[in-house]
């Protein structure tokens, strides 16, 4: 069982689809949607560059 911060993580990993794109356009939509998860996942764990 996860608490705090570490459950809201969770959350948001959950909600990775791994799916083959069919068209470029798909592929860039979900390049774009991707790098926007992890940005927030980044975000909310308060990672730092080195």
């Amino acid at each position: 069982m996860t608490v705090g911060a570490g459950a809201d993580l969770m959350a948001m990993l959950i909600g990775f689809v791994i799916l083959p794109p069919n068209t470029p356009a798909e592929f860039a939509a979900a390049i774009r949607r991707d790098l926007d998860n992890v940005g927030k996942i980044v975000k909310a764990a308060k990672i730092q560059p080195e």
